[in-house]
């Protein structure tokens, strides 16, 4: 049977790491076919529905074949639906693979070959920065449209709310409340989405983090009735996968902001023995009993998620997370029980969804792998702190999160808004930030300071707002009078700042 080439162009236009996310958001199988001026030999890859699992270029194979590939940023491609016969050498997560292959890339790990050899294109590049985007979207579930000024708050951590939005333009950035101050989880471009699979099995649904406009964004509002009445005619199995999923990510999302799931946890457990009557590519629902995930980076066992009855763990055949069975282990109790779901019919199940819904289960294994590979450095980090360097470095990460401001212009300003800024310096009579937009002089506002339990907000009065050289703003505001307890936190807020 003759090869049927379905997908061809550019390198510049769709580079690697958007052929990979786009190949395997299909679940296609077939050959992906790389050519560029400067080799006479195609690169190749191989893909079994949606997963690279062998890759050739000239003088290599494998994984370190696939690694070369991502060097190349010039040249034409071509994916063909072919059958094949080749070993598969290739075993990490399909994001797993983007994110190292564009880290690579940026640290002159693989060489650049093309003239253009600058070129990346936004998609792949904000793969490697904690950004996720998403498939593309399906138009036919959006009812409404929202627009959001930079800096302005979309969604508030602790607030009540089940709307789910798709992001039709801008970028969205993710926050967690620490003691600290916010800290930055992620960013969200095109395609991705806000809210959780929870909002439709939860009532009065808590959002677990806030979402501020990075840039000025489009939301698309989705028709949330239709959703439901989709979600509730789910199997019992299909649910139970896309709200263990969701619970992970919130999970890894916690070792992100610092609060480690810890070694303890794997106390009284055993790692799970799989076997015949229990094989390692199955599909597990926990009835009873507990587990952990884990993931072993030498000398560091990292605990990526806790799993209770009603959790999901295994090979989802829809979606390859990059945890378990090959890249991290189950560690159960003596108490568990599991029942094995069937895969095949889940598989089947996924392919009647709706477009959108697809995309959402798609867009949660992209934020997995994301914050998965984010959430093992922060572990690293924190393992570390024994040595000093590591405190140092740690010291510099938390930098951020604590330097980043929530401000309102209360009722009456002009314009009434509210945002996100950052500390550049700080006294006891007033504060610079910087500012994604301009705030007039004159203009009274608010500032929200939290440190550990407590929360103050100071008043104070912009006096100067300068913009700066890439498109921002530097924004003095003189503090107004405050009383004792405010001022304590205020110094306690300096003498944080001054440390860094």
């Amino acid at each position: 049977m003759s090869a049927e080439t379905v997908l061809s162009g550019a390198l510049t236009f769709l580079s690697l790491a958007d052929l990979l996310q786009l190949l395997g958001g299909n679940g296609s199988s077939g050959i992906l076919r790389l050519r560029n001026e400067q080799n006479v030999e195609p690169g190749l890859i191989y893909f079994n529905n949606g997963n690279p699992v062998h890759a050739i270029c000239p003088s290599k194979t494998g994984l370190e074949a696939l690694y070369t590939l991502f060097g190349w940023v010039v040249g034409e491609f071509a994916f063909s639906r072919e059958k094949f016969n080749v070993p598969q050498t290739i075993q990490q997560s399909r994001m797993e693979i983007i994110l190292d292959g564009l880290r690579m890339l940026d640290d002159g790990e693989v060489r650049r070959i093309g003239s253009a050899a600058a070129v990346v294109s936004g998609k792949a590049r904000s793969a490697s920065t904690g950004m996720v985007r998403g498939p593309l979207v399906d138009y036919l579930s959006v009812v409404n449209e929202e627009h959001f000024a930079t800096g302005s708050p979309i969604v508030h951590e602790g607030s009540y709310g089940n709307w789910i939005w798709v992001i039709l333009e801008g970028q969205v950035d993710i926050f967690r409340q620490t003691a600290d101050g916010p800290s930055k989880i992620m960013s969200l471009g095109e395609g991705a989405f806000i809210g959780s699979l929870s909002a439709f099995s939860i009532h009065g649904h808590i959002r677990s983090e806030s979402c501020v406009a990075a840039t000025k964004v489009v939301l698309g509002v989705l028709d949330f009735q239709r959703l439901a009445t989709e979600y509730s005619r789910m199997s019992h199995a299909m649910r139970r996968v896309g709200v263990s999923l969701d619970q992970r990510l919130r999970h890894l999302n916690d070792l992100i902001v610092g609060d480690q799931l810890g070694p303890d946890l794997l106390k009284d457990l055993k790692p799970l023995t799989y076997g015949p009557k229990l094989p390692a590519e199955g599909l597990y629902l926990i009835t009873e009993g507990r587990a952990v995930v884990v993931r072993d980076r030498d000398p560091q066992r990292i605990v990526l998620a806790r799993l209770e009855s009603g959790d999901v763990f295994g090979l989802i055949p829809f979606a390859d997370i990059g945890h378990e069975p090959h890249a991290a282990t189950v560690w159960v109790d003596d108490a568990i029980k599991l029942t094995r779901l069937d895969s095949a019919a889940l598989e089947s199940e996924f392919e009647r969804l709706s477009t959108t819904f697809k995309n959402i289960f798609d867009n949660l294994v992209i934020a997995m792998s994301v914050t998965t590979r984010m959430a093992i450095q922060e572990s690293q980090r924190n393992n570390s702190n024994s040595d000093k360097a590591g405190k140092d470095q740690r010291r510099h990460i938390r930098y951020d999160s604590l330097n980043l401001l929530h401000f309102s212009l209360p009722s009456g300003a002009t314009p009434e808004r509210q945002g996100m800024g950052r500390t550049l310096n700080v006294s006891q009579s007033g504060i610079l930030l910087e500012t994604q937009e301009a705030i007039p002089p004159g203009e009274t506002i608010a500032l929200t300071i939290g440190l550990e339990e407590d929360l103050v907000t100071i008043e104070g009065e912009t006096v100067h707002c300068q913009p700066t050289a890439d498109k921002r703003f530097t924004t003095g505001i003189h503090f107004r009078q405050m009383n004792d307890s405010t001022r304590t936190v205020l110094t306690r807020y300096i003498q944080l700042f001054e440390q860094h």
